[in-house]
């Protein structure tokens, strides 16, 4: 992930700028998540900022998209009293999650992180290195995000997988922590924005708020107002046997209307899974499509909502 620091007078309002969510929603103690978009309206990251004190704020964004964070931080800072500062290389990422995770970090750290709501965060220490505990992660599950000193990073892992052997803690990698976890919660990846797909587009039109100011709210009036031209959707693939892969395109009969841009068999569903772009028009729910495998093959799949997995977060806010 990428991660920059943000701080002086006027970093509130430079930040606002930014990101399309309201940045006055934040206080000491508490993290953000909001898209920036261009002037067009078009997504480059996806971003969680993370609030210090009315003149201090972490954003961590996407790593594919730090090179564009870097671009834009620099041309719009200009005009504000503000410092930026990429410390992506001085932090290390550790994502601890699931239903224990509380039960294993409180073994280990200090302070407890009971007090620690969703989307909060605190500094603790695990064996006497200082870290930025957030209740943030991409797996759908109860769970925390370590960003630790990169220095301490060996030291933590160690630690955290000692303590966790009595809590069931296995070490799990990319392709199942934002690969099929991130897929079967709904949560959007790299694939499925870029600077041609706005918010609303992609599911995260709560996060826009138009009462406030910021690059790309004009076009994203505008693009409210009319409505958007297409809606990511999840798609249930009634074949056990065949593999749906990004790229696949989605058929409502014999016209093109979409197409797929993740995919993965979820075993705790116990089926393949997808989402992808449709048509407006076409962006019901109980829809019977047909997914393009090859030249002479098809999937049968039905159109559901994108969240398959724990639809009313009483796992992830336990």
């Amino acid at each position: 992930m990428s991660k920059f620091d943000i701080k002086g007078p006027d970093s509130k309002q430079f930040l606002q700028m930014m990101i399309v969510n309201d940045i006055n929603k934040l206080e000491p103690g508490k993290g953000l998540y909001s898209c920036m978009v261009n002037e067009d309206g078009g997504m480059y990251d996806d971003t969680t900022v993370f609030q210090f004190s009315e003149d201090h704020f972490f954003l961590v964004g996407s790593t594919a998209g730090r090179q564009k964070d870097i671009e834009r931080f620099k041309i719009y800072s200009e005009n504000y009293k503000v410092y930026v500062t990429d410390v992506t290389s001085a932090f290390g990422l550790l994502s601890v999650q699931g239903p224990r995770s509380r039960e294993l970090l409180n073994s280990v750290c200090e302070p407890l992180l009971d007090d620690v709501d969703y989307f909060g965060f605190k500094i603790v220490k695990i064996n006497q290195c200082s870290i930025l505990a957030s209740r943030t992660g991409f797996t759908g599950e109860l769970g925390y995000e370590l960003f630790i000193n990169t220095e301490d990073c060996p030291t933590v892992w160690e630690t955290v997988l000692e303590a966790g052997k009595k809590f069931g803690c296995i070490p799990y990698g990319l392709k199942a922590g934002s690969g099929i976890l991130r897929l079967e919660k709904g949560y959007i990846g790299g694939k499925e924005y870029n600077e041609t797909i706005n918010p609303y587009e992609a599911g995260l039109g709560w996060t826009v708020k138009l009462n406030t100011d910021f690059v790309g709210k004009e076009a994203l009036s505008k693009i409210k107002e009319k409505g958007p031209e297409k809606k990511l959707m999840g798609f249930s693939i009634l074949e056990k046997n065949i593999n749906v892969l990004s790229g696949n395109k989605v058929y409502f009969k014999d016209e093109e209307i979409g197409m797929i841009t993740s995919a993965t068999y979820s075993s705790i569903l116990n089926k393949h899974i997808a989402i992808g772009y449709v048509k407006t028009d076409y962006a019901k729910i109980d829809t019977k499509v047909n997914i393009a495998i090859d030249k002479d093959q098809y999937a049968d799949a039905i159109q559901v909502s994108k969240v398959f997995y724990d639809s009313e977060n009483k796992k992830l806010k336990a």
